[in-house]
């Protein structure tokens, strides 16, 4: 199932912990990318940008594929 990606900006509480409350059609198990807030869409490049959002869109858990990726999202 493809689901379309969920961008949400949050804060931590107290004990640095985040919640996300997760729509049904999404499922149970997602991927996370947790990003400080520094570095928001705003201060990313177009090409950052599109290489994150194609990187939260990746379903499959594939070690070698999310190298390839975290080579391009992280620099």
């Amino acid at each position: 199932m493809k689901a379309t990606p969920i961008r949400r900006r949050v804060k931590a509480d107290a004990s640095h912990t985040i919640h996300i409350t997760l729509p049904p059609e999404i499922g149970d198990e997602v991927e996370v990318v947790i990003l400080p807030a520094s570095a928001s869409a705003a201060s990313l490049t177009d090409d950052e940008a599109f290489n994150l959002a194609a990187y939260a869109a990746t379903t499959e858990a594939d070690e070698q594929e999310d190298a390839l990726w975290g080579k391009y999202v992280r620099g």
